[in-house]
């Protein structure tokens, strides 16, 4: 991996979550990582949502194979992240660093998702570096991976371009 900034998405099962988190990955020169039973990211559902969006989008084109790498073994990923410099942060609704106050810096980061329903299991929580959560009014319990994958990474980008200048 050569980016500052990687999503890992684990167990992802939802076709337009999928699609939302490739757009996103493609429109910020980003790579994803899927691990877990993941749905594919060539499931022709995947496809025609992210070609409904992307003119020129096909799932063996060049930009999926740039962008989205497939690694089965959750486990084994995140030792080769670690090894290869990067933080592993985890997202959780109900506990880690505020968003707003945790620092990314330059560090290369990797930024851990879990499943839509459930998020990451506690077993897969104990190998990460930290976890950072995103405080929510109103009585609301979580957010879609749709919505908040693309706000932590967006900030966790802000933070290294700022932190390099």
């Amino acid at each position: 991996m050569d980016k500052n900034v990687i999503l890992v998405l684990d167990a992802i099962k939802d076709p337009r979550d999928m699609a939302q988190m490739i757009h996103f990955a493609i429109s910020q020169d980003m790579h994803i990582i899927i691990t877990g039973k993941s749905i594919p990211p060539w499931h022709v559902m995947v496809s025609n949502i992210i070609s409904s969006w992307l003119a020129g989008y096909q799932s063996d084109s060049g930009l999926l194979k740039k962008h989205v790498f497939v690694k089965t073994d959750y486990f084994k990923c995140m030792e080769k992240l670690k090894k290869d410099g990067y933080k592993l942060i985890g997202t959780s609704p109900n506990f880690g660093e505020n968003l707003f106050t945790h620092s990314f810096g330059t560090d290369k980061v990797a930024l851990i998702f879990g499943t839509e329903s459930s998020g990451l299991s506690r077993e897969k929580t104990s190998v990460l570096d930290g976890n950072v959560c995103v405080p929510m009014k109103n009585n609301t319990s979580f957010y879609t991976i749709g919505l908040i994958a693309p706000a932590i990474a967006f900030e966790a980008i802000r933070q290294n371009r700022e932190a390099k200048r």
